[in-house]
């Protein structure tokens, strides 16, 4: 994944429209000088996440988080959707680092991967996260009742991975009603 400047530039003139730099600087709360050296392609390094974040909430014209994220070099562009009869396995999709996991606009630490891949691997049966143990802590319980503590973080992580998992099932039901359909 690489920064493409050009790429970027083009996308931020869009999402600028006929505004001044001044005013989407205002609008998106990036100053309108890293506006104007991101336009004029005189920065080699990407913008961080949280201030693609700003720039995207105040786009114009469609432009999107996800793009800006693609042509920052953040995010791997999306592929073609998965075949009706092919699995995504989540932890093989973690290991492969081909797509960045964020939490709250924040790429995860090596320690948080490795964590959540652990629980998924565990097997756990985790059916809801329930109350604070703690002020740095969650509780999962399995279906032996035993308690697997979970840092926040870690905690809001399970709940995205078991959303994303219902996601791709839902995405691939659909698909396949789609193509039995023709």
């Amino acid at each position: 994944m690489s920064f493409d400047k050009n790429g970027f530039a083009r996308l931020l003139k869009t999402a600028k429209g006929n505004r001044s730099i001044n005013k989407y600087a205002g609008d998106s709360g990036v100053t309108s000088a890293h506006i104007s050296r991101l336009l004029r392609e005189k920065i080699d390094t990407p913008p961080n996440p949280d201030t693609i974040k700003k720039l995207a909430e105040a786009a114009g014209n469609n432009v999107t988080y996800e793009e800006l994220m693609v042509a920052a070099g953040h995010i791997v562009p999306p592929s073609e959707p998965p075949d009706s009869n092919e699995n995504i396995d989540l932890v093989d999709l973690i290991k492969s680092n081909s797509i960045i996991l964020t939490i709250y606009g924040r790429p995860l630490t090596g320690e948080q991967k490795d964590g959540l891949i652990k629980y998924i691997e565990s097997g756990r049966k985790n059916t809801e996260l329930k109350g604070n143990h703690g002020n740095d802590s969650f509780a999962a319980h399995d279906e032996e009742e035993e308690v697997l503590v979970l840092k926040p973080d870690l905690a809001a992580l399970v709940k995205a991975s078991q959303k994303v998992n219902e996601m791709l099932q839902k995405f691939l039901e659909e698909k396949q009603k789609a193509g039995s359909k023709n």
